[in-house]
Protein backbone atom coordinates (compact mmCIF):
# COMPACT_ATOMS: atom_id res chain seq x y z
CA UNK A 1 0.00 0.00 0.00
CA UNK A 2 1.32 3.56 -1.00
CA UNK A 3 0.41 7.22 -0.21
CA UNK A 4 2.18 9.66 -1.68
CA UNK A 5 4.62 7.55 -3.28
CA UNK A 6 5.54 6.28 0.24
CA UNK A 7 5.18 2.66 1.35
CA UNK A 8 2.36 2.88 4.40
CA UNK A 9 1.96 -0.11 7.36
CA UNK A 10 -1.15 -2.07 5.91
CA UNK A 11 -2.66 -5.62 5.59
CA UNK A 12 -0.29 -6.42 2.54
CA UNK A 13 2.93 -6.30 4.67
CA UNK A 14 2.16 -9.19 6.91
CA UNK A 15 4.17 -11.57 7.15
CA UNK A 16 4.40 -15.21 8.69
CA UNK A 17 7.35 -14.71 10.66
CA UNK A 18 9.16 -11.70 10.91
CA UNK A 19 5.87 -9.27 11.03
CA UNK A 20 5.54 -10.88 14.36
CA UNK A 21 8.42 -9.66 16.24
CA UNK A 22 10.34 -12.73 16.46
CA UNK A 23 7.51 -14.80 18.65
CA UNK A 24 9.63 -17.96 18.86
CA UNK A 25 10.75 -17.57 22.37
CA UNK A 26 7.06 -17.29 23.28
CA UNK A 27 5.96 -20.10 21.64
CA UNK A 28 8.32 -21.92 23.39
CA UNK A 29 7.10 -20.98 26.58
CA UNK A 30 3.56 -21.19 25.51
CA UNK A 31 4.64 -25.17 24.12
CA UNK A 32 6.67 -25.83 27.76
CA UNK A 33 3.20 -24.70 29.96
CA UNK A 34 1.26 -27.37 27.16
CA UNK A 35 3.37 -29.97 28.05
CA UNK A 36 2.97 -29.34 31.75
CA UNK A 37 -0.06 -29.09 31.85
CA UNK A 38 -1.01 -32.48 29.67
CA UNK A 39 1.32 -34.07 31.98
CA UNK A 40 -1.00 -32.66 34.98
CA UNK A 41 -4.02 -33.50 33.44
CA UNK A 42 -2.77 -37.18 32.48
CA UNK A 43 -1.69 -37.34 35.98
CA UNK A 44 -5.18 -36.41 37.28
CA UNK A 45 -7.35 -38.92 35.61
CA UNK A 46 -4.87 -41.69 35.01
CA UNK A 47 -7.38 -44.02 33.33
CA UNK A 48 -7.17 -41.54 30.36
CA UNK A 49 -3.87 -40.09 30.42
CA UNK A 50 -3.03 -40.68 26.86
CA UNK A 51 -6.21 -39.90 25.48
CA UNK A 52 -6.55 -36.37 27.62
CA UNK A 53 -2.92 -35.26 26.34
CA UNK A 54 -3.06 -36.20 22.92
CA UNK A 55 -6.80 -33.60 23.15
CA UNK A 56 -4.65 -31.26 24.95
CA UNK A 57 -1.38 -31.22 22.66
CA UNK A 58 -3.85 -32.05 20.05
CA UNK A 59 -5.31 -28.53 19.95
CA UNK A 60 -2.65 -26.32 22.18
CA UNK A 61 0.50 -27.07 19.79
CA UNK A 62 -1.21 -26.33 16.47
CA UNK A 63 -2.32 -23.15 18.27
CA UNK A 64 1.49 -22.29 19.24
CA UNK A 65 2.79 -23.41 15.93
CA UNK A 66 0.23 -20.71 14.33
CA UNK A 67 0.58 -17.88 16.71
CA UNK A 68 2.44 -15.69 14.69
CA UNK A 69 -0.36 -15.60 11.85
CA UNK A 70 -3.68 -15.99 14.42
CA UNK A 71 -1.85 -12.97 16.07
CA UNK A 72 -3.06 -10.82 13.49
CA UNK A 73 -5.89 -12.02 12.39
CA UNK A 74 -7.10 -9.43 9.60
CA UNK A 75 -3.87 -9.55 7.89
CA UNK A 76 -2.93 -10.70 4.71
CA UNK A 77 0.40 -12.34 3.58
CA UNK A 78 2.22 -12.11 0.91
CA UNK A 79 2.63 -14.34 -2.25
CA UNK A 80 -0.33 -15.55 -3.32
CA UNK A 81 -2.70 -14.49 -0.72
CA UNK A 82 -4.43 -12.25 -2.19
CA UNK A 83 -5.21 -14.36 -5.37
CA UNK A 84 -6.56 -16.86 -2.73
CA UNK A 85 -8.31 -14.13 -0.70
CA UNK A 86 -10.44 -12.45 -3.62
CA UNK A 87 -11.69 -16.20 -4.64
CA UNK A 88 -13.22 -16.29 -1.00
CA UNK A 89 -14.84 -13.37 -0.60
CA UNK A 90 -16.17 -13.65 -3.88
CA UNK A 91 -17.60 -17.09 -2.53
CA UNK A 92 -18.49 -15.96 0.52
CA UNK A 93 -20.35 -12.48 -0.82
CA UNK A 94 -22.22 -14.34 -3.16
CA UNK A 95 -23.03 -17.04 -0.69
CA UNK A 96 -24.16 -14.43 2.50
CA UNK A 97 -24.86 -11.25 0.44
CA UNK A 98 -26.13 -11.91 -2.85
CA UNK A 99 -27.81 -14.91 -1.52
CA UNK A 100 -26.65 -17.07 -5.14
CA UNK A 101 -24.50 -19.87 -6.10
CA UNK A 102 -20.98 -19.34 -6.09
CA UNK A 103 -20.44 -19.93 -9.87
CA UNK A 104 -18.35 -16.93 -10.92
CA UNK A 105 -15.39 -14.50 -9.38
CA UNK A 106 -16.57 -11.09 -10.80
CA UNK A 107 -13.24 -9.25 -9.59
CA UNK A 108 -10.24 -11.19 -10.85
CA UNK A 109 -8.87 -10.84 -14.05
CA UNK A 110 -12.62 -9.32 -15.36
CA UNK A 111 -14.30 -12.75 -14.51
CA UNK A 112 -13.25 -16.01 -13.99
CA UNK A 113 -15.10 -19.35 -12.54
CA UNK A 114 -14.89 -19.95 -9.27
CA UNK A 115 -17.26 -22.89 -8.21
CA UNK A 116 -15.69 -25.19 -11.22
CA UNK A 117 -12.25 -23.47 -10.44
CA UNK A 118 -10.02 -26.76 -9.45
CA UNK A 119 -8.06 -25.04 -6.44
CA UNK A 120 -11.38 -23.26 -5.67
CA UNK A 121 -12.27 -24.72 -1.47
CA UNK A 122 -15.84 -23.85 -2.00
CA UNK A 123 -17.11 -27.04 -1.80
CA UNK A 124 -15.25 -28.23 1.29
CA UNK A 125 -17.04 -28.52 4.23
CA UNK A 126 -14.72 -26.13 6.52
CA UNK A 127 -15.71 -23.55 4.16
CA UNK A 128 -18.04 -22.45 6.45
CA UNK A 129 -15.52 -21.15 8.56
CA UNK A 130 -14.97 -18.51 5.82
CA UNK A 131 -19.04 -17.34 5.57
CA UNK A 132 -18.68 -17.32 9.52
CA UNK A 133 -15.23 -15.15 9.78
CA UNK A 134 -15.00 -14.29 6.54
CA UNK A 135 -12.36 -14.46 3.94
CA UNK A 136 -8.95 -13.78 5.75
CA UNK A 137 -10.03 -14.58 10.02
CA UNK A 138 -12.12 -17.05 8.46
CA UNK A 139 -9.90 -19.07 6.60
CA UNK A 140 -7.10 -18.65 9.02
CA UNK A 141 -9.77 -20.63 11.27
CA UNK A 142 -9.98 -23.19 8.42
CA UNK A 143 -6.10 -23.39 8.44
CA UNK A 144 -5.92 -23.99 12.14
CA UNK A 145 -8.78 -27.07 12.12
CA UNK A 146 -6.76 -28.47 9.22
CA UNK A 147 -3.61 -28.36 11.25
CA UNK A 148 -5.08 -30.18 14.40
CA UNK A 149 -6.56 -33.00 12.14
CA UNK A 150 -3.38 -33.15 10.13
CA UNK A 151 -1.11 -33.35 13.96
CA UNK A 152 -3.89 -35.94 15.47
CA UNK A 153 -4.24 -38.20 12.30
CA UNK A 154 -0.37 -38.53 12.14
CA UNK A 155 -0.82 -39.49 16.31
CA UNK A 156 -3.66 -42.08 14.91
CA UNK A 157 -1.51 -43.96 12.40
CA UNK A 158 1.67 -43.45 14.27
CA UNK A 159 0.34 -45.25 17.62
CA UNK A 160 -2.17 -47.95 15.64
CA UNK A 161 -0.58 -48.11 12.12
CA UNK A 162 2.75 -49.12 13.57
CA UNK A 163 2.76 -49.33 17.16
CA UNK A 164 5.18 -46.75 18.05
CA UNK A 165 5.26 -44.95 21.84
CA UNK A 166 3.46 -42.22 22.89
CA UNK A 167 6.53 -40.02 22.60
CA UNK A 168 7.49 -40.84 19.41
CA UNK A 169 3.96 -40.14 17.73
CA UNK A 170 4.04 -37.03 19.22
CA UNK A 171 7.33 -36.38 17.84
CA UNK A 172 6.38 -37.65 14.12
CA UNK A 173 3.44 -35.51 14.21
CA UNK A 174 5.18 -32.32 15.04
CA UNK A 175 7.67 -33.48 12.22
CA UNK A 176 5.33 -33.42 9.91
CA UNK A 177 2.73 -30.56 10.70
CA UNK A 178 5.17 -28.26 12.19
CA UNK A 179 8.10 -28.55 9.73
CA UNK A 180 9.19 -25.46 7.62
CA UNK A 181 7.13 -27.09 4.41
CA UNK A 182 3.80 -26.17 5.98
CA UNK A 183 5.17 -22.84 7.72
CA UNK A 184 6.97 -21.75 4.28
CA UNK A 185 3.61 -22.58 2.10
CA UNK A 186 1.82 -20.65 3.87
CA UNK A 187 4.28 -17.54 4.33
CA UNK A 188 3.70 -17.52 0.55
CA UNK A 189 0.02 -18.20 0.33
CA UNK A 190 0.10 -21.70 -0.94
CA UNK A 191 -3.22 -22.18 1.10
CA UNK A 192 -3.97 -25.50 -0.58
CA UNK A 193 -1.23 -27.01 1.09
CA UNK A 194 -3.17 -27.82 4.15
CA UNK A 195 -5.09 -30.41 2.40
CA UNK A 196 -1.59 -32.24 3.53
CA UNK A 197 -3.69 -32.63 6.65
CA UNK A 198 -5.70 -35.40 5.57
CA UNK A 199 -2.67 -37.28 3.94
CA UNK A 200 -2.43 -39.17 7.74
CA UNK A 201 -5.73 -40.35 7.69
CA UNK A 202 -6.08 -41.60 3.84
CA UNK A 203 -3.19 -43.37 4.98
CA UNK A 204 -3.97 -44.67 8.28
CA UNK A 205 -7.09 -46.41 6.73
CA UNK A 206 -5.48 -47.57 3.55
CA UNK A 207 -3.28 -49.50 5.59
CA UNK A 208 -5.96 -50.66 8.23
CA UNK A 209 -7.94 -51.94 4.78
CA UNK A 210 -4.76 -53.98 3.60
CA UNK A 211 -4.32 -55.08 7.20
CA UNK A 212 -8.03 -56.37 6.93
CA UNK A 213 -7.95 -57.81 3.86
CA UNK A 214 -4.56 -59.83 3.98
CA UNK A 215 -5.67 -61.18 7.34
CA UNK A 216 -9.31 -62.71 5.33
CA UNK A 217 -11.51 -62.72 8.45
CA UNK A 218 -13.11 -59.04 7.69
CA UNK A 219 -13.95 -56.77 4.51
CA UNK A 220 -12.05 -54.11 4.49
CA UNK A 221 -14.82 -52.14 2.79
CA UNK A 222 -15.32 -49.57 5.94
CA UNK A 223 -11.84 -48.72 6.02
CA UNK A 224 -11.26 -48.81 2.13
CA UNK A 225 -14.58 -46.29 1.61
CA UNK A 226 -13.16 -43.95 4.79
CA UNK A 227 -9.86 -43.71 3.03
CA UNK A 228 -11.86 -42.82 0.02
CA UNK A 229 -13.26 -39.55 1.70
CA UNK A 230 -10.19 -38.20 3.36
CA UNK A 231 -9.11 -38.25 -0.51
CA UNK A 232 -12.22 -36.71 -1.74
CA UNK A 233 -11.80 -34.16 1.05
CA UNK A 234 -8.18 -33.08 -0.16
CA UNK A 235 -10.05 -32.53 -3.46
CA UNK A 236 -12.50 -30.20 -2.25
CA UNK A 237 -9.49 -28.65 -0.31
CA UNK A 238 -8.70 -27.03 -4.12
CA UNK A 239 -5.14 -29.62 -4.09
Amino acid sequence: LHKNHHPVPGDLGFQLFTRSRRPFGTQVSVAAVLGGFSLLVGALRPHRRNAWSYRVLGIGLPLVFLLPMLKHPSFLGTGDWDMNTTAHAAAERAINREHAFPGWNPYLCGGTPLAAFPESPVFSPFFSTVLLGGSVAGFKINILLHVIIGFLGMVVWLRRGWHVSRTAALLGASAVMFSSFVALHLEAGHTRKIAIAWIPWVLAFFQRAATESADGRHTPFRCTALAGTFLALMFLDGS
